[in-house]
């Protein structure tokens, strides 16, 4: 099935996350015209995803500074701030994608609107449903306006 077909039929399709990673540097964007740009690219390109059928869920991530670790041993649980010390590159965001095939979903990836960093592409092993456009605009709205307040929250800290 071509990128924008509707998916009627979900026996024969398969989702994929598209994980994007990066260092550092991808969190230091302070609010202002700077991010209100790149989300308003990656809005557009989600809703190409979610106009298409094949969006089923989707999120960009906090730095990698707010995250918690935890490090099992024995079957307990020790939790941590931060992330693995020894990463070099953080999972900033992701996206499941229901599509047909590795090629439509690689050819989604080639479209995603960043300048710089990588997306890890792995297939899914369950299945979810795609989202609805009213959904993803109710969302879309309430994410970005969550990440500006956090940024900003950040920013006079």
């Amino acid at each position: 099935m071509a990128i924008g077909a509707a998916h009627d039929d979900r026996r024969n399709t398969m989702q994929f996350m598209l994980a994007m990673v990066g260092d550092e540097s991808g969190w230091q964007t302070e609010p202002g015209p700077e991010l209100d740009e790149m989300l308003d690219t990656m809005g557009a390109y989600n809703r190409k995803l979610v106009e298409a059928g094949v969006m089923v869920d989707g999120a960009g991530l906090l730095p990698p500074s707010s995250a918690k670790t935890a490090r099992f041993s024995d079957g307990e649980a020790v939790i941590t701030d931060g992330p693995f010390t020894e990463a070099k590159e953080h999972l900033a965001g992701y996206w499941i994608i229901e599509v047909d095939s590795e090629a439509d979903a690689l050819d989604w990836v080639k479209q995603v609107p960043i300048p710089d960093g990588n997306i890890e592409v792995r297939e899914v092993m369950g299945y979810g449903t795609p989202i609805d456009l009213e959904t993803f605009e109710r969302l879309q709205v309430q994410g970005n306006e969550d990440l500006r307040k956090e940024l900003e929250k950040r920013q006079s800290a």
